[in-house]
């Protein structure tokens, strides 16, 4: 399985757009970073913000259908979200690949507790050992 990774532009309506159906399908156990959907203007001036040192649309490379997103921080955290419907079918090891061979390591990846699929998923298919667990009181 191979990947195509399309650095995401934050002035191009439709890759904006694509992410913002992305974070729609995410479910509370999925996230992190918010509780709940930003308004589209909000979502729009954070893309614009341009939060992550690496940022790409993540498609195939047969037709380059967009399938999702993944991401690097500053602080070499990835994060990464595939569309439902292509959930399963090995875009997501293969876009984390791709982007690691983009940018140099160590990695890390910050998972809610709850989000067993990708626990399991850095976990069991991508080598990733758990590093520490982490608390807020807000």
């Amino acid at each position: 399985m191979s990947v195509f990774l399309i650095p995401v532009k934050p002035d191009q309506v439709g890759h904006v757009t694509i992410l913002y159906w992305l974070l729609g399908e995410r479910t509370p156990t999925q996230s992190i970073s918010h509780k709940e959907m930003p308004s589209y203007n909000d979502h729009k001036a954070f893309v614009k913000s341009r939060p992550y040192a690496g940022w790409y649309l993540v498609a195939t490379d047969e037709d380059q259908e967009v399938v999702g997103t993944v991401y690097i921080t500053g602080r070499n955290e990835l994060g990464i979200s595939i569309f439902n419907k292509f959930q399963g079918k090995g875009y997501g090891k293969a876009a984390i690949r791709e982007i690691m061979a983009l940018h140099e390591g160590p990695y890390y990846a910050n998972i809610n507790p709850a989000n067993e699929p990708s626990l399991f998923f850095f976990d069991e298919c991508l080598g990733f050992k758990l590093l520490q667990v982490t608390y807020v009181l807000a």
